[in-house]
């Protein structure tokens, strides 16, 4: 975990450098993009078992 206010020192230059918050209500997760993120908010729902992929451009549906 990281603290949102602090700047880490340690990069690793294999690693995308990324950042997001995540808060889960009961049905919905949206996610904010704080850095080296195109999107700034993602909300979406999940049904039991649904999976998504996450990246720098948005969520994608998993089958």
């Amino acid at each position: 975990m990281t603290e949102l206010n602090k700047n880490s020192s340690l990069k690793d230059s294999h690693l995308a450098d990324f950042l997001f918050t995540l808060n889960k209500s009961k049905d919905k997760i949206k996610l904010v993009g704080i850095e080296g993120i195109i999107w700034n908010e993602l909300s979406f729902t999940l049904s039991n078992n649904q999976k998504r992929i996450i990246n720098q451009n948005g969520a994608l549906e998993l089958n």
